[in-house]
C-alpha cells in the first residue's frame, strides 16, 4: 500500500513526525521544571469588601507571563470557572474592555458572576485593573499586576480590591468566601505558569503556534496532577 493510496505525501508524513517529536520534547521540558513558588498570599475583608495580595515566583520568562496576562480572549484558560471572556468596544484610547462570565459556588451557594473591566498596560509593563459596576455584578474592585524579571523567572504581585453586588447568604460568611477566593486565586496563578512556560518551551523548539498543540490539554493535566496545591 501506497502514502498516495493513504492520502499522504512524504512531506505530510515527515510534518507529522516531526509534529509529534516536538511534542514528545515539549512535554519532557514542561514536567521537568518545578512549580512556582508562592511567597505571600492574604486575602481578608472588612466591611463587604475583600482584599488580596499574592506574590509568586513563576518558572517562565516575563514576555511570557505578560504575554498569558494579557491574552484577554483567552484569558477563560486560567481558570476552569471562567466559562466565557470576550474583549468588549474600548471606551477610550489605551484601555481593554474585558468581560468574564464565572461560575462561583461556596458550600451549598453557586452562582454566575459577571465582571467587566477596564485593563490598561503601563509603561513598565505592569497592568491595572478597574471594575466597571454597571456592566456586571461587583459593586467595585481594581486589580494590579506587577511583573518583575528575575533572572529567567519572573516575580508576580498582584494586589485586588472587590465588593459583590449580590446577596451572601449569611450562613456562608466571610471565611468561606476567603476560602473560596484564595482557591481560585492558586488555580489561576498556576495555570498562568502553565501556560507560560509551555508556550517558552515550544518556543525553544518549534514555531508551532499554542492552539495546534493543545494548550488547554496540556495544561489541564499538568494543574489537575497537583491540584491539592491548589486548595
Amino acid at each position: 500500500m501506497s502514502l498516495s493510496s493513504l492520502g499522504l505525501s512524504v512531506g505530510s508524513l515527515q510534518r507529522a513526525v516531526r509534529h509529534g517529536l516536538v511534542l514528545v520534547v515539549l512535554f519532557l521540558l514542561v514536567h521537568r521544571l518545578n512549580a512556582g513558588d508562592l511567597t505571600e498570599l492574604q486575602v481578608t475583608e472588612t466591611g463587604g469588601v475583600y482584599h488580596i495580595k499574592m506574590v509568586m515566583l513563576v518558572q517562565a520568562p516575563v514576555k511570557y507571563v505578560r504575554g498569558v496576562l494579557t491574552d484577554y480572549a483567552h484569558i477563560y484558560r486560567l481558570n476552569p470557572s471562567i466559562v466565557e471572556s470576550e474583549i468588549l468596544p474600548s471606551p477610550a484610547p489605551g484601555v481593554v474592555r474585558v468581560r468574564t462570565l464565572m461560575v462561583g459556588c461556596v458550600a451549598f451557594f453557586c452562582r454566575h458572576v459577571g465582571r467587566v473591566e477596564d485593563v490598561r498596560e503601563l509603561p513598565s509593563g505592569d497592568l491595572q485593573a478597574e471594575i466597571v459596576p454597571a456592566l456586571g455584578d461587583l459593586k467595585s474592585g481594581a486589580a494590579e499586576w506587577k511583573i518583575r524579571r528575575r533572572g529567567e523567572q519572573t516575580q508576580v504581585t498582584y494586589q485586588a480590591n472587590m465588593e459583590p453586588g449580590f446577596f451572601i447568604p449569611p450562613l456562608i460568611g466571610s471565611y468561606f468566601v476567603r476560602r473560596n477566593i484564595r482557591k481560585e486565586i492558586m488555580t489561576s496563578f498556576k495555570r498562568l505558569e502553565c501556560i507560560a512556560k509551555t508556550q517558552a518551551s515550544i518556543d525553544s523548539v518549534s514555531h508551532l503556534q499554542l492552539a495546534s498543540l493543545g494548550i488547554d490539554s496540556i495544561c489541564n493535566s499538568q494543574c489537575n496532577a497537583s491540584i491539592e496545591d491548589c486548595q
